[in-house]
């Protein structure tokens, strides 16, 4: 697997735990979501991905990506 899509699964476990209702998940709650669906969770790079979102708001942080991304524009 890409290392790209690796992440994409981690940033995903952490959202779906979120909207599961836990406010602070940890790599424990990572690793259990991913295991759910027979991926091996990589413990460097989810411990990397918390300590890059440690203390932020995960709304903020869609909404900070999401005005990055509207500076490209649309095709069509």
């Amino acid at each position: 697997r890409t290392f790209r899509a690796l992440n994409m699964r981690i940033i995903g476990a952490y959202m779906l735990a979120v909207l599961g209702g836990n406010e602070k998940p940890d790599a424990e709650a990572i690793s259990k979501i991913l295991d759910s669906i027979g991926e091996k969770a990589d413990e460097e790079r989810v411990k990397l991905f918390l300590s890059q979102i440690e203390g932020k708001d995960l709304a903020e942080v869609i909404a900070a990506g999401s005005k990055k991304l509207g500076k490209f524009g649309g095709g069509g």
